[in-house]
């Protein structure tokens, strides 16, 4: 069975709009480069449809989908404090055997996701004054 995956980077978009320090910018622009560059390292999915610009959309068999459900987000949140990755998961089968349908309940679903909170990996650094110009 296919699964269509979508996942979105979070924290990191307002980052790099509201600041006007372009070293900054700069610098979360390439933490979104590696998130991209690890996911097609580390993951096998049958096709990419899309990753760029903090948003993933790939198709996966069984086996892979539930390994990057489970793996994916943890790997981002520990690699860069502050970033998280809301993800969704659609069986393409039965209702949304086709392409177009399967994306619309995939992106209904992220939406809900983006709204929910996360729980940062590390507590401790949440109550401490670190880099405050970034």
């Amino acid at each position: 069975m296919k699964y269509l995956y979508s996942a979105s980077v979070q924290g990191i978009q307002g980052f790099i709009f509201e600041t006007n320090k372009l070293q900054e910018i700069v610098g979360a622009s390439e933490i979104v480069k590696k998130i991209e560059r690890d996911f097609e390292k580390d993951y096998t999915p049958l096709v990419i449809l899309r990753n760029a610009g903090g948003s993933i959309k790939a198709v996966f068999e069984q086996k892979e989908a539930k390994e990057i459900v489970e793996n994916f987000p943890k790997k981002v949140m520990q690699q860069a404090y502050g970033i998280t990755i809301s993800q969704a998961l659609v069986a393409m089968d039965g209702e949304f055997t086709e392409q177009d349908k399967a994306d619309k309940e995939v992106e209904r679903l992220l939406r809900i996701q983006r709204n929910r909170p996360t729980t940062p990996l590390d507590f401790s650094l949440g109550i401490m004054k670190f880099a405050p110009s970034t």
